[in-house]
C-alpha cells in the first residue's frame, strides 16, 4: 500500500499573454509555454520526479471502480476530497470505464510506471490495460491468487509530452477484483500531478430577457452536450424544478418538483399555513409525497416521464397569486404526443405580504454522489439551454442573457453561447478558465412550435377545474356540502376531507424513506392532517354532494375537496368552513 503525504497545491497557468495574474491566496502561478495561444490554468501539486497516483488523488468512471479503506482527508485536502482511501476495486469492464490521473510537465520526458495490486483470497486472473497519453498502451495480466498477496508490475521506456498527459487504467476482461493500491511514476525531470475536486463543483447561473424584465410564465429547454450524468434543474422560489441526465447525456426518467418547507437544521416543523403544499398533478398514479434529505418538504413521486430518454427537457413554470399564497404551475412538454402535460401545482405563502412580481430565472448543474462511487471531477459537463418568457399581452420574449457571478479567479466553470442561439454552462474538467460575468445572444434560437397558440392554451389547463362550494342544512351534528365543478374530468371520483383544523392538503400517508430524516414526519403529525374523510363518490354532471352526520355541536369545521380522474388529480385550491349549531340553537 502506498504512503501518502498531504500535497502542496499550486495553480498552474497555461499560455498567459500580457504578464502574470494574481492567483488565489496560497497558490503559485506558472506559465505553460507549450500552449502560448490559450489562457488556460491548471491546479497541481509540487513538482517532483516521483509522483504517487493513489485511490484518493485520481478519478474514475462512475460504476467502473469503487474506493475502499476510507479515512478522513487532511485539512489541506478538504477542498478537493473530504475522504482518503487506500485502494480502488474494479466493478465493470465497459470499454469507456477507466481510472484516471493527470500529470503536467514542462518538457517532453521519459518515465517508469510501477503498478501495485493487493489480491484478496481466491482472486481470479484479470486482464488490464495501462495507457499513457493517447497512444502508449501496455496490456498486462494480474495473475490469479488463492491466498492474500500482492503483485507489482513495472513498465519502462514510457514517455509524456510537454503539457498535460493522462494516465489511464482499465480492466479489460475477467471478473476478479484485485485492489489497486497505487501507481508510482518515476520521471527524468520534475512534473506535477494535476488536481481538481473529486466531483465537479456545481455551476450556478441566472438568466434574463432584455425585452421583458417581468416573467410570470417561462419556458426553458435543456440539453446535455456530453454523454455524462448530471443534474441540471431550474431553481425557483420554492425549490427545484427539472430533471436528471443519465450516463448517455439524456434525461434519465424522473422529474423533480421539490418544494422546501424547512432547512436541514430545523428542529420543529413550521406552522401548516406557512409551508408549501402540493395541489395537483397530471398523472392519477403519481404520489403527493415528500423528502427529508437536504431539508424537508414535498414533492411528486411515482412518475417518471422521461423513461424514453428524449433529447432534451422542455419545461414551463407559471405563477399566480390567490389570496395570501403564490401558486406555481409546472409543466413538461411530451414530444411524443406534442403536448404540454401538467406535472405539479404547488402553493406557498407570499413573503411579507407581497405577491411575487416575477419568477426567478436561474439554474445550476451538479453531479451528485459520494466519493467512494462518484469521482468524475476531471470530466466536463456542458449544458445548453434556451428559454422564453411570456408578457401580460401573451407575447413571447427570448431569454437572451446569461449571468455568472465571478471574483475574477480561474475556476473549472464556464458560460457561453452557441452559433445557433443557445446559452451554455459548463463545470468540471482539469482546465481552469476565467469565465465572463455575462454572455448575451445576438441572434436567439428560432422559436419552436411548442410555443404556438394551441400549445400555449395547454399551459393554462388543469386536470380538474373547480367552480363553487356551498353549505346548507346546518344543524348541531349534520350539514350538507355541495361542490360544483367547471370540469371534473373523465371518470372523476371525489373525496371530501374535513375536521376542526384547516389541514390544507395534509393527509395521513406512508413516509418515503428520506422523510424519516429532518422534520418531515412532523409535517404529517396527527394534529396536522385531516381527521375525517368520506368514501370516494362518483361526480355526476360536474356536481357532487355529501350529507355529513358525525359533527359535534358548536365548533368551526373546515373542509376541502379532492378529485381524481383519468387525466390526473387535484385538491380544491382553498378550504371551505362552517360552524355547526349548538344544542341550544336547535
Amino acid at each position: 500500500m502506498l504512503s501518502f503525504s498531504p500535497p502542496r497545491v499550486f495553480l498552474l497557468m497555461a499560455g498567459l499573454s500580457g504578464g502574470l495574474l494574481t492567483p488565489a491566496q496560497g497558490a503559485e502561478v506558472f506559465p505553460d509555454t507549450t500552449q502560448a495561444d490559450t489562457e488556460t490554468y491548471f491546479q497541481g501539486e509540487s513538482a517532483t520526479r516521483e509522483i504517487q497516483l493513489t485511490a484518493s488523488n485520481g478519478f474514475f468512471t462512475v460504476g467502473a471502480f469503487q474506493a475502499i479503506g476510507e479515512s478522513e482527508a487532511p485539512a489541506d485536502e478538504q477542498h478537493l476530497i473530504r475522504q482518503h482511501f487506500t485502494a480502488l476495486v474494479p466493478k465493470g469492464t465497459d470499454g469507456r470505464a477507466s481510472a484516471r490521473w493527470h500529470v503536467w510537465s514542462e518538457t517532453d520526458q521519459e518515465l517508469r510506471a510501477t503498478l501495485r495490486f493487493q489480491l484478496p483470497p481466491d482472486t481470479p486472473a484479470t486482464d488490464w490495460q495501462l495507457t499513457i497519453g493517447d497512444h502508449q498502451m501496455r496490456d498486462f495480466t494480474v495473475r490469479a491468487s488463492r491466498s492474500v498477496g500482492s503483485q507489482v508490475l513495472t513498465f519502462r521506456h514510457l514517455s509524456i509530452a510537454a503539457g498535460k498527459t493522462s494516465v489511464t487504467l482499465k480492466r479489460i476482461t475477467g471478473n476478479g477484483v484485485p485492489q489497486i493500491t497505487g501507481i508510482d511514476l518515476n520521471l527524468d525531470q520534475p512534473a506535477r500531478l494535476l488536481r481538481t475536486r473529486w466531483r465537479p463543483a456545481a455551476v450556478h447561473t441566472s438568466y434574463s430577457a432584455s425585452t421583458c424584465p417581468v416573467a410570470k410564465l417561462w419556458v426553458f429547454e435543456t440539453e446535455s452536450l456530453v454523454p455524462e450524468s448530471s443534474y441540471s434543474p431550474m431553481t425557483t422560489e420554492f425549490g427545484y424544478f427539472g430533471a436528471g441526465f443519465g450516463a448517455d447525456g439524456r434525461p434519465a426518467g424522473n422529474v423533480n418538483f421539490s418544494m422546501w418547507a424547512a432547512s436541514a437544521k430545523s428542529k420543529l416543523a413550521p406552522p401548516l399555513d406557512s409551508v408549501p403544499h402540493l395541489l395537483a398533478t397530471g398523472n392519477p398514479d403519481a404520489d403527493f409525497s415528500g423528502f427529508g434529505h437536504e431539508g424537508s418538504g414535498v414533492k411528486i413521486r411515482n412518475w417518471s416521464p422521461y423513461l424514453h430518454h428524449p433529447q432534451s427537457v422542455i419545461q414551463a413554470l407559471r405563477v399566480e397569486t390567490i389570496g395570501n399564497r403564490n401558486f406555481f404551475y409546472g409543466y413538461f412538454f411530451d414530444e411524443r404526443v406534442r403536448k404540454w402535460v401538467l406535472f405539479a401545482v404547488g402553493s406557498k405563502p407570499i413573503v411579507e405580504g407581497k405577491p411575487l412580481e416575477s419568477l426567478r430565472l436561474s439554474s445550476f448543474c451538479e453531479i451528485p454522489g459520494p466519493a467512494v462511487r462518484q469521482r468524475s471531477g476531471d470530466t466536463q459537463r456542458i449544458m445548453k439551454r434556451r428559454g422564453w418568457v411570456l408578457d401580460e399581452k401573451q407575447n413571447w420574449h427570448a431569454v437572451d442573457t446569461q449571468h455568472f457571478r465571478t471574483d475574477g479567479n480561474p475556476v473549472s466553470k464556464q458560460i457561453g453561447t452557441t452559433a445557433d442561439g443557445w446559452l451554455t454552462m459548463a463545470t468540471g474538467g482539469m482546465d481552469f478558465v476565467k469565465p465572463p460575468g455575462e454572455v448575451r445572444l445576438h441572434s436567439p434560437s428560432t422559436r419552436p412550435d411548442y410555443l404556438g397558440p394551441t400549445h400555449l392554451a395547454q399551459l393554462f389547463s388543469l386536470p380538474v377545474e373547480f367552480e363553487s362550494k356551498s353549505v346548507t342544512d346546518v344543524a348541531a351534528s349534520s350539514v350538507t356540502i355541495n361542490y360544483q365543478l367547471a370540469d371534473a374530468g373523465p371518470n372523476a371520483m371525489a373525496t371530501l376531507y374535513y375536521g376542526e383544523t384547516d389541514c390544507f392538503t395534509s393527509v395521513q400517508r406512508d413516509l418515503h424513506g428520506t422523510e424519516h430524516k429532518g422534520v418531515s414526519s412532523q409535517l404529517l403529525a396527527n394534529n396536522r392532517t385531516w381527521s375525517h374523510r368520506t368514501a370516494p363518490l362518483a361526480v355526476s354532471n360536474n356536481s357532487v354532494e355529501w350529507s355529513l352526520t358525525d359533527l359535534n355541536p358548536g365548533p368551526r369545521y373546515f373542509f376541502r375537496l379532492f378529485v381524481s380522474n383519468d387525466e390526473g388529480k387535484s385538491w380544491d385550491f382553498s378550504s371551505g368552513s362552517l360552524s355547526t349549531k349548538t344544542n341550544n340553537e336547535n
